[in-house]
This record gives structure tokens, C-alpha cells and sequence, in this order.
């Protein structure tokens, strides 16, 4: 192979697409690495389309030519409503395609009388040659007590803090590997009129922990009850499809475990 040109790629780097590509200028020319190359390029969420063209140009050496269609990959949300509590409101930004750079970015915020979340993600697909990839994520849920709630009495609610991260390599064509981790933390109220098993659970921390031989059910919010959680996956996926970005045609299936770990 003399030379790989790329073409269309005028908000993507050409670097992002030159590194899933398995094969190389000055390298032996591979049929099979080739076909594995433009289904990886065909796999960036970024890219409407894409073909190729091999050209011979003499001496027993050819050029690649690699014609890309992009997406539009910014998008902006913006939505009020209104329920029984209230008026609400949903705000958020997603760019699939940084700055050019193949990475991909997610925050948005859900504001109401009733319920306040925060959510935030960021990955970077191909960190080297070989497709690893890398994510790490963050979310933040509050839920106000409203007066309806407060009359009722009838629900148990938490408030939610968590941070995550996660790798995954491909293995080959179409599978993939993936590990992942995640702290998560609530914070727990109205646990009295939580079901039996749920206010059981509670009511032993807190003699455990605070020493005291008997919590009657209206002093249990009394105490903070709070629980962090630790947990670890691992995770096996087949992908064989036409494209990422809008995918018609193909086959996907996937496996996984998880072990969830209560810090206390």
C-alpha cells in the first residue's frame, strides 16, 4: 500500500479515522484487513457512509481511497412540561464527535418541584490501534417531598449520587469485552412506610451501627440511612451490522454479570 487518502471528512481529524483502520501505508496489502478496516470505519456513530476504492498504480503497488459521508453530531434538547406537581423543564447537549476528535460527550438536567437529576458521560472509542475504548460517567438525582407525599405519607424515596467508568476491547471483527466499575450512594427517607423486608434491612444497620436495642417505626428517620454501593461487571457482545450510525442489517447479542458490594 503507497498511500491511504481519506475524503468528506471535513469536521472529523484524520487521525480518528487512520487509527481503526488495520492496515498501513508501506505495509503488504491484506484483503482480509482491509474488509475488517472499512466495517470499522463503517462502525464509527459519526459517519453516515463510507466506501472505498483500491487503485492500482503500478509497481506492484496500489493507493486506498476512503470516501466518508458525516452525521450531524451536535444536538441541543430543550423541553418544559407540566404535571400534577408543577411546571418542569429538561435541558441537555450530546456531540457524538468532539472537536473531531471521535469522542463523544452527554450532559443533561432535569429540573421540577417534584425531582432535580443531573447526568453527565464521556467516552473516547478508540484510545489506541487496537479499539480500546474508554468511558467514565456521573449522575446526580434529588426528589423533593411534596405536600401530596407529605399528607399521604405513603412513599419512601432516596436521593442518588454515582460515578462510573469502563474499558472494552474488541477481540477480532465483531466481539467485544468490557469491564466496568461503579460507586453509587443514597441517601434514603420515609424509610418507615418502606416495605417490611426494605425497613427491616434499615432498622438492623441502625442498631448495629448506632447500639440501640430497639427503633420503633417513627424514629427511624431520625437516623441517616444512607447506603454506598460498589460494584464490578463484565460484559461479552457480537456485533455484525451495516453501520453504526443507522443501522439496517445485521446481528447483536450480548452477555454479562454483575457483583454489587455494600461499602458498609
Amino acid at each position: 500500500i503507497r498511500d491511504i487518502h481519506i475524503y468528506g471528512n471535513y469536521a472529523t481529524k484524520d487521525e480518528v479515522i487512520r487509527r481503526v483502520l488495520l492496515v498501513e501505508e508501506s505495509k503488504h496489502y491484506n484483503n482480509s484487513l482491509l474488509l475488517g478496516s472499512i466495517q470499522r470505519v463503517r462502525g464509527l456513530p459519526f459517519l453516515k457512509s463510507v466506501e472505498y476504492k483500491a487503485v492500482d498504480v503500478g509497481d506492484a503497488e496500489i493507493d486506498l481511497a476512503i470516501h466518508v459521508v458525516e452525521s450531524s453530531t451536535f444536538e441541543i434538547k430543550a423541553q418544559a412540561n407540566m404535571d400534577a406537581y408543577g411546571l418542569g423543564a429538561e435541558f441537555g447537549i450530546t456531540d457524538k464527535n468532539l472537536f473531531g476528535l471521535g469522542n463523544s460527550i452527554s450532559a443533561s438536567t432535569t429540573l421540577s418541584l417534584k425531582q432535580q437529576q443531573l447526568d453527565f458521560s464521556f467516552s473516547q472509542p478508540y484510545l489506541n490501534h487496537w479499539g480500546l475504548k474508554q468511558s467514565v460517567s456521573a449522575s446526580f438525582s434529588r426528589r423533593n417531598e411534596t405536600e401530596k407525599e407529605e399528607e399521604d405519607n405513603s412513599s419512601y424515596y432516596s436521593d442518588r449520587w454515582a460515578l462510573g467508568g469502563a474499558y472494552s476491547l474488541p477481540i477480532g471483527k465483531n466481539f467485544n469485552l468490557g469491564a466496568s466499575a461503579n460507586v453509587s450512594g443514597d441517601t434514603y427517607h420515609n424509610v418507615a412506610t418502606a416495605p417490611f423486608l426494605v425497613k427491616n434491612f434499615f432498622v438492623d444497620r441502625i442498631k448495629a451501627n448506632e447500639g440501640v436495642a430497639n427503633v420503633p417505626d417513627e424514629g427511624i428517620d431520625n437516623y441517616v440511612n444512607k447506603l454506598i454501593q460498589f460494584s464490578l461487571a463484565a460484559s461479552a457482545s457480537y456485533v455484525n451490522i451495516d453501520s453504526g450510525y443507522m443501522a439496517t442489517d445485521g446481528i447483536i447479542g450480548s452477555f454479562g454479570s454483575r457483583v454489587v458490594l455494600p461499602t458498609d
